[in-house]
This record gives structure tokens, C-alpha cells and sequence, in this order.
């Protein structure tokens, strides 16, 4: 920590692309991706790779190979994999697998947690098993028992693996505190997964806290053998670590245990063995792999330091030297080739090239970042004034994606003009209620966090009476426009019951509608229209960033009228009923209230509600999902503005 703290003035990203250029782990994804020309190729497909081979993993004789990922996204683990078995088993050996991870279409996930990447998990959802609730998170109870009915399909599993993080950025000194109860939650899963001689490779970090001496213990009871390796992908100057554990006991009366410490889960003591159970002998051990990375580690931290915004030719010829080196003894030690294009998992797709929009933001030194939050926290002026500068900031930077994106943009795949019926469309997931929209894919991730600490704000001053608290409806109807107040939209704790009460105002309203333009039959296959010309739908300050407001949005556009215009940063315009338009309005009608009543009485103990109806891959389908993400990030600024201005006019 002392070595740690010597950064905590140097600029973040400036710090880490210094430290990325030092790092000889470039010029091996480099080679990777072009050379090998590898499916997917990150640094965990490199990590996991190197884990595989330099243990001897997977049994090459097997004609069928069963594997389990555990926190896996974005999905490298499973690409290195695929690449590991291609190039050292049978070429007709069978693999199986499926992952989980916190699922990044779930709005109320927090993006600290979570890993959006989802460039490989959109072309192989079938694989990924996101729980009962629909979240992904492990550490509930439904979700870990989805899991475990889920592996019963497979008759073995050879290898469970689990890659599971929380960004720590603001606090590192507490990281290993901090991850501690999801790698015990990891732990207790992958072993009720994993079949007796088997393997499990575990991603940790410092192993200096009771937390992590009793998990380690636990798996030196479990396993035959027990390493802790340091991938030379892996991150030199970060305290990662990946346990591989060998051949699985499953000792008797394991799985009672498992289910007792799984129940404690969310106590705060995370130690399960008393110091005197722990023998001298496995701590010694322990105190000397733990003494030998640190020292690896600081030593790296320290010469980063010490090149920091300086030049010197000899440190930058022994650097190039260096990753020379390290480059040609990865691939002779770990002989990977390329394999055939029908050997990788998705086909036809360049799964690298894919978008991937929402990248972490971090600016600032974390001395900065520590007052500044202090600051904010302490005083409302200060933070009020920190939201505006972070909507200047957003402002002049917001990235506009595919310029000539509209939202009338046609899909590739759905729509009657691609032969599609809507009750082919509709696919509904019901899991865990939203309460709040903390990431989305129709929107970024900067911009969300702004709306959400300003609604955040917002609530607290309306709370504390220095503003009157907005009482009206959200939602209104004034002729053919519907209108949700930005003022009133802080006041909405239950996303699920507005997205409901929207779209039964969008139906009530479109049946007023079509009524006054004279049709006589609700099932009416032409419409007619009257002197005020074609019918029209407005919608306006409609902020779309769940899968359930994106789908309704989609089923209007492509079933019930033939055009969707966006007016303004503010208004949506759906113009041109369709010929079976109305017929289609009460197919959709009756199937999403009747999706939120099998929600409703679901059996499960826990709430739930519809989070989507229609298939995600449908959603973010070419040109449309681009506009989507440019109408979206634009409005959300445009909230935050309205709502800082009021903050501001009521002297905060």
C-alpha cells in the first residue's frame, strides 16, 4: 500500500497508458489478434490460455469436454478455451459449455459490478444462464440454484472457471476486503458444479486477509493441488492473481457445508476456519507466495515510477528488447497456431469489430477524484456546480454514433417487411423489478450516471423542503401528444409501474385517436382518415433506456405505423397506421398486459416484472439501435440540464 499511494497524484489515464506501453503484454495480443488472428482475443483470453496450458488443464483424450464460467463476461475465458481444445484435442472432440455473469441487459445493474462488454455474449445468449431474477448476480440464492439445475444437463463438468472483479478504482487499499464475498461465492458455486478430479482456476488478488486464508485452506482441503499463478498477460503491476486448483476430493458431507456457508453469505465475517485449525505449515507457505508477489509487484510499480514522463534511450532499448523476449518465449512455450475458421464458436462474425460503447471513464489523479467526492458530499452548492461541470464536460465530447442513423431505420431481421408476424417477435423475460436505471444499452454509461446523480440531488432537496416536490402525473394527454414531465421523472421510484402506465396511455390514446379519424371496427383492416389528414402519435420527453420502453417503441414502429420520426431532441413522432396496424395494436396490447400478470403472480418469494419483450438482438439491430443511443444520450443531458436549472432557481 505505501508503494500504491506514491500514485495517487499521477493523472489516471495518462498513468495508464504510460504503464501500457512499459508492459510487455501489448505485443502479445497484437500477435494474437493478427498474426493468429484469434476469435475474441482480450487479455483474459491470453490469461486463461496460459492457465490451461502451463497446468495441463484439459484431458486432450477426451472425445467430450463439459465447462463452466463463472463471471465471465465479456467471454474471453470461453474463446481461449475453444482455441486451447481446437489446437491440442481430437478435431472431433465435443465441448459444451455455459457461463454466467452479471447480465449486461439488466438495467439495475450497477456498472461499477458489471462488465457491459457484450460483443460475444450477443451471438451466443443461448450459452449464458443470467438466473431466475434475470440479473446474473450469484451471490442470490435463485440465481445460484438456476445455475446448478442448469449444469445438470451437462453429465460431467471437467472444468469450472471464475473471473469475477468489482471495481475498486477509488478505493484500491480495500480491494481484497471488498471481493472477498464474491470469490466465496464463487467458490461455493464452482464447487457444487464441478465433478470429482477435476479442475477450477479462481481469479484473486492480495491474499493477506483472514478472508482469503480461509478460502484458500477450504480449496487445499478440496483439491489434491493448490498453485498461485501470475499469467505474464496478466497485468504486472496489479496484485491479480489466479488460483488453479487440481483435482477435485469432494470430500464427504461437502455439499452441507457448501450450503452452510452459502446461508452466512452476507454476514460480515467472511473467516470460516479459526486461526488454530489453519496448520503452521500451509500459512508458512502462504506467507512466502504472498512475500514473492508483492515484491515482483512493487518492483514493477517502482520502475514505472521511476520512468514516469521521462526519456531515457537505454531503458527504451532493454524495454523493446524485453517484450521481444517475452513474445517469442510465450509462443514457443505455449505453441498456439490459428484454427480453421469453422472451428471458432461464432461464425460469420467478426466478433472483435463489434461496438462496444460504453468503456469505463476515469479522469483525474485519486487524490482528485477522493476530494472531490468528499466535497460534493459535504456540500449542496459544491456538488451541484461538480453536475454541472460533468454536463459541460458530456456536453462538448457526447460521441454521435453512425451519423446517418435514423429511427425509421429498417431491422435486418424483424419486421413484416422480413416476413416476421408479431407474435413471432414477442419473447418477454420477467425477473428481478427495476427501481432504478443504473446502465442500458440504448444509452451511455456516463450519461445515465449524470441523470442518475442528478435525480440523486434532486430528491434530496425536494426532500428536505428547500424546493417543492413535483406532485403532478408524469403523464399526460393533451390531443394526440403525450407528454412525461422532466420534474415530475425524479419522483418515479418504480420503473416497472411507469413503463406499464406509459404504454396503457400510448393504447388508450391511439384507440381515442383512431376513433375520431372513423373507424367503425377496432379490427378495421383500412383506416380511414379525416380532414385533419393521417393520424399522428406524439411523444414527448420519452426517455427509452430499458429493454421493455425500446421494445414498445420498436412494436409501434414496425407493426402499427409505418413511420417514427424523431421531431426534436425531445419529441417522437409515429406517424402511418398500418393496414393491420390496429389489428396488431391489440395483439401487443393484450400480450404485454398479460406478460405483466404472469409477472405479478409469479410464484417465487421475490417480486418480479416483465424486462423485455422482444428479443434483445432485435433491439440492437443496425441502424435503428444507433439512433436509439443518440436520441437517448441526448435527452438525458437535456433532463439533467432541466432539472440542474430548477435546482438552481430554487438557490441551491
Amino acid at each position: 500500500n505505501e508503494v500504491k499511494n506514491r500514485l495517487n497524484d499521477f493523472e489516471i489515464s495518462d498513468w495508464h497508458q504510460h504503464t501500457r506501453r512499459r508492459s510487455s503484454l501489448l505485443p502479445i495480443l497484437n500477435a494474437l489478434r493478427y498474426r493468429i488472428r484469434a476469435e475474441f482475443v482480450t487479455q483474459a483470453f491470453a490469461k486463461l490460455y496460459e492457465c490451461v496450458s502451463a497446468y495441463e488443464l484439459i484431458n486432450t483424450d477426451l472425445k467430450q469436454l463439459y465447462s463452466v464460467h463463472l463471471c465471465e463476461a465479456p467471454g474471453a475465458f470461453v474463446t481461449g478455451l475453444n482455441h486451447y481444445i481446437r489446437l491440442n484435442c481430437a478435431p472431433r472432440t465435443q465441448w459444451n459449455w455455459f457461463a454466467c455473469t452479471l447480465n449486461p441487459y439488466y438495467e439495475g445493474n450497477c456498472p461499477g459490478n458489471m462488465i457491459p462488454d457484450d460483443r460475444f455474449i450477443l451471438h451466443t445468449l443461448d450459452s449464458w444462464c443470467f438466473g431466475a431474477d434475470g440479473t446474473g448476480d450469484i451471490m442470490v440464492r435463485e440465481n445460484r440454484n438456476a445455475i446448478i439445475r442448469r449444469r445438470q444437463r451437462f453429465p460431467t463438468v471437467h472444468l469450472v472457471t471464475a473471473d469475477g472483479s468489482i471495481d475498486c478504482l477509488n478505493v484500491p487499499e480495500e480491494q481484497e476486503e471488498r471481493v472477498a464475498k464474491l470469490h466465496l461465492a464463487e467458490t461455493v458455486l464452482a464447487l457444487s458444479l464441478l465433478s470429482p478430479g477435476q479442475h477450477f482456476v479462481l481469479k484473486m488478488f492480495t491474499l493477506f486477509e483472514h478472508s482469503s486464508v480461509s478460502l484458500l485452506y477450504l480449496l487445499n482441503l478440496c483439491f489434491d493441488e493448490l498453485h498461485v499463478f501470475k499469467p505474464c498477460t496478466s497485468k504486472p503491476g496489479n496484485s491479480e492473481v489466479y488460483i488453479v486448483a487440481k483435482y477435485y476430493r469432494q470430500p464427504a458431507g461437502i455439499d452441507q457445508y457448501l450450503e452452510r456457508i452459502y446461508t452466512n453469505l452476507q454476514n460480515d465475517s467472511n473467516a470460516m476456519f479459526a486461526q488454530s485449525c489453519v496448520p503452521e505449515t500451509f500459512l508458512e507457505q502462504l506467507r512466502l507466495c504472498t512475500t514473492h508477489f508483492v515484491r515482483w509487484q512493487t518492483d514493477v510499480i517502482e520502475s514505472n515510477i521511476r520512468f514516469y514522463r521521462t526519456s531515457d534511450p537505454l531503458e527504451d532499448q532493454r524495454l523493446s528488447l524485453f517484450k521481444q523476449t517475452i513474445m517469442e518465449m510465450f509462443f514457443d512455450r505455449y505453441h498456439i497456431t490459428p484454427i480453421r475458421h469453422n472451428e471458432r464458436i461464432v461464425h460469420g462474425v467478426k466478433v472483435s469489430e463489434g461496438p462496444n460503447i460504453n468503456q469505463k471513464e476515469s479522469r483525474g489523479t485519486f487524490n482528485e477524484r477522493v476530494q472531490l467526492a468528499a466535497a460534493t458530499d459535504a456540500n449542496l452548492a459544491e456538488r451541484l456546480r461538480s453536475l454541472h461541470d460533468r454536463l459541460d464536460y458530456l456536453t462538448l465530447t457526447r460521441q454521435i454514433f453512425q451519423h446517418e442513423a435514423v429511427l425509421n431505420d429498417t431491422p435486418s431481421r424483424g419486421g413484416p417487411e422480413n416476413g416476421c408476424t408479431v407474435q413471432h417477435e414477442l419473447a418477454f423475460a420477467i425477473g428481478k423489478p427495476i427501481e432504478r436505471i443504473k446502465s442500458s444499452k440504448f444509452a451511455l454509461i456516463t450519461c445515465v450516471r449524470l441523470l442518475n446523480d442528478t435525480i440523486e440531488l434532486y430528491r434530496t432537496v425536494s426532500e428536505s423542503g428547500a424546493m417543492p416536490c413535483a406532485t403532478n402525473d408524469p403523464i399526460t394527454v393533451t390531443g394526440n401528444t403525450i407528454s412525461i414531465a422532466i420534474n415530475a421523472y425524479p419522483s418515479i421510484t418504480n420503473i416497472a409501474h411507469h413503463e406499464k402506465e406509459l404504454f396503457r396511455t400510448i393504447v388508450r390514446t391511439l384507440f381515442q385517436l383512431i376513433q375520431q379519424n372513423c373507424i367503425t371496427s377496432p379490427l378495421d383492416h383500412s383506416p380511414a382518415t379525416n380532414a385533419d389528414g393521417p393520424l399522428e402519435l406524439i411523444v414527448e420527453n420519452w426517455l427509452p433506456l430499458t429493454q421493455v420502453s425500446v421494445g414498445i417503441l420498436y412494436l409501434l414502429k414496425l407493426y402499427v405505423f409505418k413511420e417514427l420520426e424523431a421531431l426534436s431532441p425531445t419529441r417522437l413522432a409515429f406517424r402511418n397506421l398500418r393496414k393491420s396496424g390496429v389489428t396488431h395494436l391489440v395483439a401487443i396490447h393484450d400480450a404485454v398486459l398479460k406478460a405483466y400478470a404472469k409477472a405479478a403472480n409469479a410464484p417465487d418469494a421475490a417480486a418480479k416484472s416483465v424486462l423485455a419483450i422482444v428479443p434483445i438482438a432485435s433491439l440492437l439491430d443496425g441502424g435503428f439501435h444507433y439512433a436509439m443511443l443518440n436520441y437517448n444520450n441526448a435527452l438525458c443531458l437535456m433532463y439533467c440540464a432541466r432539472l440542474l436549472e430548477e435546482l438552481k432557481m430554487g438557490n441551491v
